[in-house]
């Protein structure tokens, strides 16, 4: 049997809803989990944790990078393992220009992809970004 091991970037919300990403194949980046405390579904919280992806990758590298994910019919494990069909799963992320790559594994699971998209600079320099966004306004707790 083999281990695969790789980096990984993770942040959360206070309720610890969290949303986690590592580096995919050359250039892109997988997501690997978006889990939102139960006691908070239905409000929004994914889609806060998906805005804040969105601007800090955008914000640290001028672009967003091909994107990849599974959905699998279920988020996390153990305790904290929340069963979500794959076609819920999917329209949640084609809200935000995720596509079906690969469905051929259905109903074990489903690839979706995001093509690559490339930001505009606003004005000549930017300040860089302290990647610190306050979105104590947004959340619900």
């Amino acid at each position: 049997m083999k281990l695969k091991t790789h980096n990984y970037v993770y942040f959360s919300f206070p309720d610890n809803s969290h949303l986690r990403f590592s580096p995919h194949g050359k250039d892109g980046l997988e997501i690997s989990r978006v889990w939102v405390n139960p006691n908070n579904l239905g409000m929004g919280i994914g889609t806060l944790l998906m805005e804040y992806f969105f601007d800090v990758v955008g914000d640290t590298l001028g672009e967003i990078p091909e994107l990849y994910l599974e959905c699998t019919g279920s988020i996390g494990y153990g305790e904290n393992k929340q069963d979500s069909p794959i076609s819920k799963q999917t329209a949640f992320f084609r809200k935000f220009g995720f596509r079906v790559k690969d469905g051929s594994q259905y109903p074990v699971y489903v690839s979706m992809t995001r093509q690559k998209e490339v930001l505009e600079k606003q004005g000549e320099q930017q300040e860089p970004s302290s990647n610190e966004l306050d979105l104590s306004d947004k959340l619900p707790f």
